[in-house]
């Protein structure tokens, strides 16, 4: 028996062809309360939305979570950045001496993520639930290793990157060693107290780890020192949607890429080596064994000759593996978590 999901049907299309679901109410904040918010003492050391920091917020259900990646999507449109989030906000700035302006964030399409479209420059990008995107069981699919490149690379694009994941130890490795600071939210109005005081995202409770040592200096597991902050969140009411709704089956689509394929040649054997197919074959003999016998690998993937073999070597050492001696003979291990 076979059970058939149908896909939703597709939001409306605006006349550039892409989702018109970026509408929500309109709330008016004022500038003091933007850039009021974070305390000196958690400033002083220059850490905001307009460098290149990758912000990680992590949480349970209700956490606050989306709450603070709208803070900062709110704090760099007020900065006069351009924000790409994948989901909605919209208010508008009131300022001192000035006219109040309608700011709101562009929709984040992920084929112009996918393909490092150079629109995406100067700005924040924002995706919550982003493990749906870059699961850390998934950090060999074509989706996370274009992600986690275009992630090494956002000093170079003048960006900023902030993620929502319930727990960061369910995205991919490479983003999680690229995360500068995680701050981890607590509701208020689901603590014993908060209860009677609170209104659900009201008040959010703010722990930072500055993990890549870039803000503070020094590294969380050098130095494992929680920045602990009480975020007063009510101004934002309105300016996002709490209970919006992520297509799943976006994530789910998957990437493929049409490119020039690479080949290994060994020129005195005359033998060639297709690297894509090669890869392909690897994964799926790791996900079946732990250890495979170097032998048996050149003999599937056809490497006779001694070039071949090292190109081989060298691309099993990217994808995570490591070469092992055992009962006198070579092998080939895969070390689980190793980065890819």
């Amino acid at each position: 028996m076979v059970m058939v999901i149908e896909r939703p049907s597709q939001p409306p299309i605006t006349n550039n062809g892409r989702p018109n679901r970026f509408v929500t109410a309109m709330p008016d904040i004022h500038e003091d309360q933007i850039f009021g918010v974070i305390d000196p003492e958690n400033t002083q050391y220059g850490a905001d939305v307009n460098e290149s920091y990758i912000w990680g917020v992590s949480g349970v259900r209700g956490s606050g979570k989306s709450e603070t990646l709208d803070f900062l999507g709110v704090r760099a449109l007020a900065m006069g950045l351009p924000v790409w989030s994948n989901f909605p906000i919209k208010f508008r700035l009131l300022q001192h001496h000035k006219q109040p302006m309608t700011l709101e964030a562009m929709p984040l399409i992920f084929q112009d993520l996918f393909s490092i479209s150079s629109d995406l420059y100067g700005g924040l990008i924002i995706i919550d639930e982003y493990q749906d995107w870059d699961n850390a069981l998934s950090f060999m699919t074509t989706q996370s290793k274009l992600l986690h490149a275009f992630w090494a690379q956002i000093r170079k694009n003048q960006l900023s990157f902030a993620y929502g994941s319930k727990k960061l130890r369910w995205i991919g490795l490479k983003t999680r060693e690229e995360t500068d600071i995680e701050i981890g939210c607590q509701d208020a109005a689901k603590t014993p107290k908060g209860r009677r005081l609170y209104k659900r995202g009201e008040r959010i409770y703010w722990d930072y780890k500055d993990w890549s040592g870039n803000w503070t200096g020094k590294a969380y597991e050098d130095d494992p020192i929680t920045y602990p902050y009480t975020f007063e969140a009510k101004f934002l009411w309105g300016s996002y949607d709490t209970n919006q709704r992520f297509d799943i089956f976006e994530a789910m689509r998957g990437l493929k890429l049409d490119l020039d394929k690479t080949v290994i040649s060994d020129k005195d054997q005359n033998a060639k080596i297709d690297l894509e197919a090669t890869e392909r074959m690897i994964e799926s003999l790791f996900s079946k064994e732990e250890r495979i016998k170097a032998s048996e690998i050149y003999d599937l993937v056809g490497a006779n000759g001694s070039k071949e073999k090292t190109a081989v070597s060298r691309l099993i050492k990217d994808m995570g593996g490591k070469e092992v001696i055992w009962a006198g003979c070579k092998y080939f291990k895969y070390l689980p978590g190793a980065q890819v």
